[in-house]
């Protein structure tokens, strides 16, 4: 039953929001029975995901029993199961997304989140600190103890107080909600070639359909006030981090051009710089580079897989561009 209501609430929350976040995408049409479908398979991925949490839980529960001390070995069971989840789904979700798989891969989310796993097993003996101090001082006929699931939950929960429980899981979602629509940002990893003087895709040529790409970020006005940017100025895929760094209140180290620059600055900083510089790109499919200078305007190509170099200029509309091969 448990399960069930789990799941049901978690994706209850998801299908609350789908409709609201669907009406905001430009050019996405979900018919009322695509996305009734949608929800039912939500539902049943949300039923198996906490049936399979449910059956490793009697599982460590029924392991513990094994064991001398039960109480702290369960306790620390249900711990080690977190950081195990934790790094499957750091590999899968996360690893796996940038291509970084493999040994070091499975290490470096093994480490993240044994240190998740640590901090949580500290946040929770430091929430029941205080009733163990109130069980020292109280009779020893009235002492009760903490179940260990109860001190696994004490970071969101507490110990023996639900109200702060149910108040935190209902207000973090909002919280979260709002922060992700604080800022929003559209933008894209390339372009491609639709046929432009007989060329498809975006593999092993550097050309203004591919290296062009949508770049929309949204401010609320509160921070809008503190910066500024040059809204003609070029701009890369790597400015983004940075950026969003500045955003926060940081002040990111220069790097290299390799790291990018952020394209926000203090409304008294210079927003102009990029307009004066040259830029190196490079095709990440094969030894193809273009040399990127006039704030854009203009760029130099050499494609040595093609065998070819050229020059474009960037400025002229689409469909007029003059380039030059050699």
């Amino acid at each position: 039953m448990a399960c069930v209501l789990s799941a049901v609430v978690a994706c209850g929350a998801y299908a609350v929001v789908v409709p609201l976040r669907i009406s905001q995408a430009i050019g996405v049409e979900l018919p009322p029975r695509m996305l009734a479908v949608a929800l039912a398979s939500s539902l049943v991925l949300h039923l198996f995901l906490f049936a399979a949490i449910f059956l490793a839980v009697m599982t460590v529960m029924g392991a513990s029993r094994l064991i001398r001390d039960e109480a702290s070995s369960e306790y620390w069971l249900v711990v080690l199961l977190l950081a195990a989840c934790t790094t499957l789904v750091l590999y899968v979700l996360v690893c796996a997304s940038i291509a970084f798989t493999g040994r070091d891969g499975w290490a470096a989310c093994a480490a993240l989140a044994v240190a998740s796993a640590a901090v949580w097993a500290n946040v929770a003996r430091l929430r029941s600190h205080q009733v163990r101090v109130v069980h020292r001082r109280s009779e020893a006929g009235s002492r009760q103890s903490i179940d260990s699931l109860e001190l696994f939950s004490a970071p969101v929960a507490g110990v023996r107080s639900r109200a702060p429980a149910i108040t935190v899981l209902v207000v973090i979602p909002l919280f979260a909600y709002m922060l992700v629509d604080a800022v929003r940002q559209f933008d894209s990893d390339h372009g491609d070639s639709l046929g432009e003087e007989g060329r498809w895709g975006h593999a092993y040529f550097i050309y203004p359909e591919v290296m062009n790409i949508p770049l929309i970020v949204h401010l609320p006005s509160w921070l809008k006030a503190r910066v500024r940017t040059d809204l003609d100025a070029v701009v890369f895929s790597t400015d983004i981090t940075p950026s969003l760094y500045v955003l926060l209140g940081y002040q990111p180290e220069d790097l290299g051009p390799l790291f990018g620059q952020s394209f926000f600055t203090p409304r008294d900083g210079d927003s102009s710089r990029r307009r004066r510089e040259m830029f190196l790109l490079a095709s990440s499919y094969g030894a193809v580079y273009g040399a990127v200078g006039q704030n854009g305007r203009r760029m130099y190509a050499v494609d040595a897989v093609g065998g070819v170099e050229y020059a474009v200029d960037v400025s002229r509309p689409s469909g007029s561009l003059a380039v030059t091969r050699r």
